[in-house]
C-alpha cells in the first residue's frame, strides 16, 4: 500500500543519504581487506591510498546525495508553485463570481427602491415618529366649548 511518506522527496533524501553511507563504509571495508601486504608497497602508502581512496568516495557520495536533494527540492518548488498558482486562479474566479453576484444584487435593490420611490408617500425616519412626550394630554384635548357653532362656520356666497 502506497502512503504520502513514500512520496514525499525529504524522506527520499534520507533514503538516498543512508544508503550512500552504507556504500560509502562497504567500498572502504572492500579496500581495505583487498590489499595484500606487497614488498613494493610500505605500511604508510597503503594507509596513505586508503585514505585517499575513502576521501574520493565519500566526495563521491556527497556529491551524488546533493545533485538528487537539489533535484527533489526542485521538483517540490515547482510543485508548491504549481499549486499555489492554481489556488491563486480559484480564489480569483470565486471573487468574480461573487462580483457578479453582488451586482444583480444591486440592481434589483435599485430596481425595487425606484419602483418604491415613485409613490409620493414618503415614509417616516425615526425622528419623525413622535414619542410619548408628543402625545397630548388629558388637559389639552379641546372640549365640546371649543368646538365651532353653525353660526361661527363661514360659508361661501353663492352667486
Amino acid at each position: 500500500m502506497s502512503t504520502n511518506n513514500e512520496n514525499d522527496p525529504r524522506e527520499k533524501i534520507s533514503d538516498w543519504k543512508d544508503k550512500a553511507k552504507e556504500g560509502v563504509k562497504s567500498s572502504a571495508q572492500l579496500i581495505k581487506r583487498g590489499f595484500k601486504k606487497d614488498s613494493d608497497l610500505t605500511d604508510d602508502m597503503q594507509s596513505e591510498a586508503k585514505d585517499q581512496m575513502v576521501d574520493y568516495m565519500q566526495s563521491k557520495a556527497e556529491d551524488r546525495i546533493h545533485s538528487k536533494a537539489d533535484a527533489a527540492q526542485d521538483q517540490l518548488e515547482n510543485k508548491v508553485h504549481s499549486k499555489a498558482e492554481e489556488l491563486r486562479d480559484n480564489v480569483q474566479e470565486s471573487l468574480l463570481k461573487a462580483r457578479e453576484k453582488l451586482k444583480k444584487f444591486k440592481e434589483a435593490g435599485e430596481s425595487f427602491q425606484s419602483k418604491i420611490g415613485d409613490d409620493d408617500r414618503s415614509i417616516k425616519g425615526v425622528d419623525q415618529i413622535k414619542s410619548y412626550s408628543n402625545v397630548k394630554s388629558s388637559t389639552q384635548i379641546k372640549g365640546y366649548e371649543d368646538v365651532k357653532k353653525p353660526s361661527a362656520v363661514k360659508t361661501i356666497p353663492s352667486k
